[in-house]
């Protein structure tokens, strides 16, 4: 597998996998930073459809001789952009409005939701939700989370299937880091090296890969208790993407 530094893990991982161009883009993200999707190129944020003026800018960019290079790389990428965004708007100008309210994840998921209803096609749709960095009080915090994914995801299983592609779809959670598993001074946890990720599918069965944590087994011994990791997350990533 080549890997190149720097660039996101989904860029890297794509570039060895079957993915092919019959697609309006190869991600769109639509919650927070384009981690996964750094380096690569044709991905889009939240779909929007820009002025103009700016698309008669970059093309005057495009025309002159004296516009350096990599400025004109970016005026055409900005271009290419602009293209996608159109013909996925024209897409969802009749499409069936979609809107699940409740948190910021619900919101996220329910736009990818009227984006698969409208056939927009992409490998992957990227949407986040954050504040699980619990160094404090995490009880509590913790619960309310967790019940915001669970209806998020709830939602989007039971509206997939309702448009009759939910075994078309694969939802799988990822994180930066994990936490210990021993409660520090503030009722809470500190960073750790594992954590477990949800792999959700029509076509899955359930079951738990990589086994239940030992807590007895421990990085570096109970001071630090940090968690083995039994399954590279990268694998997830691959495994994913080579679903047959």
């Amino acid at each position: 597998m080549a890997v190149v530094m720097g660039d996101g893990w989904f860029v890297n991982a794509a570039r060895n996998s079957t993915l092919n161009d019959n697609y309006e883009a190869p991600g769109i993200y639509l919650g927070g930073t384009p981690d996964i999707f750094h380096g690569g190129i044709g991905y889009l944020g939240s779909v929007s459809v820009s002025d103009s003026g700016h698309r008669s800018r970059d093309s005057m960019l495009e025309q002159s001789d004296n516009v350096p290079s990599m400025l004109s790389r970016i005026s055409r990428k900005r271009q290419d952009d602009l293209e996608k965004n159109e013909k996925i708007s024209k897409k969802l100008k009749n499409a069936q409005r979609i809107a699940f309210g409740g948190s910021g994840l619900a919101n996220q998921l329910g736009r990818v939701c009227e984006l698969l209803s409208a056939d927009v096609r992409a490998p992957v749709f990227k949407v986040s939700i954050g504040s699980f960095d619990t160094h404090a009080g995490q009880n509590n915090t913790h619960r309310k989370l967790l019940k915001s994914l669970d209806d998020a995801i709830s939602k989007t299983v039971s509206t997939l299937d309702s448009l009759g592609i939910w075994d078309e779809v694969a939802i799988m959670t990822y994180s930066e880091f994990g936490r210990r598993a021993k409660e520090n001074g503030a009722r809470g946890t500190d960073h750790g090296t594992a954590a477990p990720h949800f792999l959700i599918s029509k076509n899955l069965g359930s079951g738990i890969v990589g086994g239940i944590p030992d807590l007895e087994r421990l990085k570096n011994g109970i001071c630090n208790s940090k968690l083995i990791i039994e399954l590279c997350i990268t694998t997830c990533y691959q495994k994913t993407l080579h679903w047959p």
